[in-house]
């Protein structure tokens, strides 16, 4: 070996060592700050004194996050849900290794429609499982189809903040901007449009803002000040300052104000409380004398006037006609029936009232009948002020409330002309109703109008019992089928059925309401046809008193024979409701079955869509409105969607599917077709 190239090896060597020791002592310093000595250490140990333990800091450990929330279908909750997995894979890596195991983590979160969904794409091995981003999207596409830039953009447009403060608004402002792809400038420019006028005309007096930050944080400051106002105003009202400007709430060992000085009992007041208007000689008088111009007390001004801010107000200001509007008024739709006549009216509803009250005005023009009150009340306002003295009542008349709900009741009489019934604690009380006060609507009453005051609906009175029940007329049936003669029973036909396993289910498609629709005009004889229908059914008890949210219109088309038969308008309903799906025969094989029949027997199934029940709990899906009343069905009705699934196979025990072997059944009138008598009574 040439000493030459020897030496160049050993220099190379030596260089790649040096290089080692120098990464090996980093190494080690890196190592040292990672450890953390048990003791302080000191300048110097002890003879025979072990050095201090080195202890290890431990590993950073994944969080512990609970669960997202189970996702049902919902399409609003699509996106949050993804998001909230999305997090759980970020920060707990360890445990979602791969990709299948995300997508088998989301599918143990489904629930519902989307597990169904999510179970059948993972059994079926899709290429989706495989892939957490394709799944996700493929669940978007399926649940949540909306593009959410299109959806931001439309709310951007019409949200408005309305009476709410401005931090409410610029939180639902934010949350749909988040997923609008607008820059700045238009997002300024539609903040701006939904802010209150009040907050635009203070903005339009100040110089204009930079970008959407600048102009959030100045409708905060007006906001904020609008509002310091409004509660200094209130309280000005409520603590009136004292003469040297301090407000009397402050000043906690002052004297109470001296109460208001009345003229004596038997001297004439000086000025009549209320809208009268002083004399000018009285006017004269108290300025002179530095008097108050509302109640003529000599210890405060017009501005402080207690008696002034305690406005005379019958049982929580009911008869307050100077201050109350009747636009701020809670009214429902009633009507008042005496002697064969009716009068439609809005009624006040009041919890504070003690009780019922009329106006002596209104009971005069509807020529009712007023006796002497045994109850003698006295109507005082909040401040104890007696301001009627109650000594006549009407006598008892009905009063029908929502069209079903009726009555007997009587009022007392007031003076009350802006305000002329009102319904007070005492019929609360009584009746329980669940009010819909934004729109003045009764929506429900409670069990004790279940069986007294909606009776009124079903009938005036028992429902007598009739004849009692005989057996079906058999002369026109032959006798074959006289072992039959329950089917034949026109008492069973017309009777509720229980419920049974094929119950007449009614699924709405996801986030879905049945909406109300509108009440149809009715002539003379539909009408009179109308309450005999709904007389019949209720004694029937196909139907019954409905306090739903729904309601479909009620009309009647005309019959061939003359006569008129009601119709339900469900068309709102069957476009929200889940369709089912059956396949149906070709009309060769219909024709090549029946090949060769000389047989052909029809059994018509009397009242055959009320011999099947609607599925306990969908029956206020079926509510439809009609001029005496809101009622729902028991039974299945004409005019539903998914009636003809029902048709074929839930009718009756015997009826089969439409693609089986005979006997076939396609409509309610069931068809058997044979090739000979024996094979026909056999089939029977």
């Amino acid at each position: 070996m040439d000493p030459s190239h020897a030496q160049e090896w050993r220099t190379a060597v030596e260089k790649s060592i040096s290089k080692l020791e120098v990464n090996m002592q980093e190494m080690m310093s890196m190592l040292s700050k990672l450890t953390v000595p048990t003791a302080p250490p000191s300048a110097s140990a002890a003879p025979g004194q072990a050095p201090p333990q080195q202890v290890r800091l431990p590993l950073p450990q994944e969080p512990r996050l609970s669960p997202p929330e189970v996702f049902c279908g919902e399409p609003s909750q699509c996106r949050p849900f993804i998001t909230q997995c999305e997090i759980h894979f970020e920060l707990q890596p360890s445990s979602f290794p791969s990709e299948r195991a995300k997508v088998a983590y989301l599918i143990s979160l489904l629930s519902g429609k989307a597990k169904i969904w999510g179970t059948a794409e993972w059994q079926k091995d899709s290429l989706i499982c495989y892939s957490f981003n394709d799944f996700s999207k493929e669940l978007i596409r399926v649940f949540d189809p909306c593009l959410p830039e299109r959806e931001a953009a439309r709310g951007l447009w019409r949200i408005k903040q309305g009476k709410r403060r401005i931090n409410e608004y610029i939180i639902d402002f934010h949350t749909l901007s988040a997923d609008s792809d607008w820059n700045d400038e238009a997002l300024c420019d539609a903040f701006y449009q939904g802010l209150s006028e009040n907050i635009k005309d203070e903005l339009s007096t100040r110089d204009p803002p930079k970008d959407l930050a600048d102009l959030e944080t100045m409708a905060s400051r007006i906001d904020q000040r609008m509002h310091e106002r409004r509660l200094e105003k209130a309280s000005d009202r409520l603590y009136p300052t004292t003469s040297l400007g301090v407000p009397s709430r402050l000043t906690m060992r002052s004297p109470l104000p001296k109460p208001p000085s009345f003229p004596p009992q038997d001297q004439p007041e000086p000025m009549q409380i209320g809208r009268s208007r002083l004399t000018p000689e009285e006017r004269e008088r108290r300025l002179k004398k530095g008097l108050c111009f509302y109640c003529g007390s000599e210890d405060h001004q017009l501005r402080q006037c207690p008696s002034k801010r305690l406005v005379p107000s019958v049982c929580s200001a009911l008869l307050n006609q100077h201050t109350t509007t009747k636009s701020s008024l809670i009214t429902i739709s009633a009507q008042i029936s005496m002697r064969g006549r009716s009068h439609s009216l809005a009624a006040f509803v009041d919890s504070g009232a003690d009780t019922e009250f009329m106006d002596a005005e209104l009971a005069r023009s509807l020529h009712l009948k007023l006796k002497e009150s045994t109850r003698k009340t006295e109507v005082q306002a909040i401040d104890g002020h007696v301001l009627h003295q109650v000594k006549l009542e009407t006598e008892p008349v009905r009063l029908i409330v929502g069209g079903n709900h009726q009555e007997s009741i009587s009022f007392l009489i007031i003076n009350s002309p802006n305000i002329p019934v009102i319904l007070g604690a005492t019929w609360l009380r009584l009746h329980n109703p669940h009010i819909d006060w934004v729109h003045g609507l009764v929506l429900g009453w409670s069990t004790h109008c279940l069986s007294t005051c909606l009776q009124a609906a079903n009938h005036p009175g028992p429902v007598p019992l009739g004849p009692p029940v005989q057996d079906p007329d058999l002369s026109g049936i032959p006798k074959d089928y006289h072992d039959l003669k329950e089917v034949f029973s026109k008492h069973r036909a017309t009777s509720l059925p229980p419920h049974r396993p094929y119950d007449c289910a009614i699924n709405l498609l996801p986030g879905t309401c049945p909406p109300k629709g509108r009440l149809f005009s009715l002539s003379v004889p539909e009408d009179q046809a109308m309450r005999d229908y709904i007389k019949e059914a209720l004694q029937a008890g196909i139907i019954r008193p409905s306090s739903s949210p729904a309601g479909a219109g009620f009309f009647f088309v005309g019959k061939k024979d003359g006569s008129l038969r009601p119709c339900i308008d469900y068309r709102a309903l069957n476009d929200i409701t889940i369709k089912n799906r059956y396949p149906l025969p070709l009309t060769n094989t219909a024709f090549e079955r029946i090949q060769g029949s000389t047989i052909f027997t029809k059994l018509d199934l009397r009242n055959a869509y009320h011999l099947v029940r609607i599925r306990e709990g969908d029956e206020w899906k079926t509510a439809f409105n009609t001029p005496t009343g809101h009622y729902e069905y028991l039974v299945m009705p004409f005019g539903l969607t998914n009636r003809r699934r029902e048709r074929p196979d839930r009718k009756c025990p015997t009826a089969r599917h439409p693609l089986s072997t005979p006997p076939t059944s396609p409509n309610p009138s069931h068809l058997h077709f044979l090739t000979g008598a024996k094979e026909a009574w056999a089939s029977l």
